[in-house]
């Protein structure tokens, strides 16, 4: 959130507190550009964040939904230590998954092959 941001200086006096994760989505979304994560506003305000825990030996992660490589690599180049990639809808899809794949092995005849669903 931009709050935090703002405030950064003072949060990291909790000593107590030696990593960061960012909500990059969340940030974007604070200053009104919910979804932008790779605009110029919010790679300014998260490089602002990194460039400041990281002169206070603090650990930085980012959660992302994007999974690609160059997302990846994008954050890793501004600095970032650790990424939480993925979105609680992909797990849930994981699991819808494996539970149709089950439910359809079930009702197939003994020794049949089952397919997994695509979504």
């Amino acid at each position: 959130h931009i709050d935090a941001v703002k405030n950064i200086d003072k949060i990291m006096k909790n000593q107590y507190i030696d990593g960061y994760i960012i909500g990059a989505n969340d940030l974007s979304g604070s200053i009104n550009e919910l979804c932008n994560v790779f605009g110029d506003n919010t790679t300014a305000l998260i490089s602002e964040a990194i460039t400041k825990l990281k002169s206070n030996n603090k650990y930085v992660g980012l959660s992302t939904g994007d999974l690609s490589e160059n997302t990846f690599k994008h954050w890793h180049d501004m600095g970032v230590d650790m990424l939480s990639a993925g979105a609680d809808f992909d797990f849930l899809t994981v699991v819808f998954s494996i539970f149709f794949l089950f439910c359809k092995a079930l009702s197939a005849p003994a020794g049949a092959l089952v397919s997994p669903p695509y979504f």
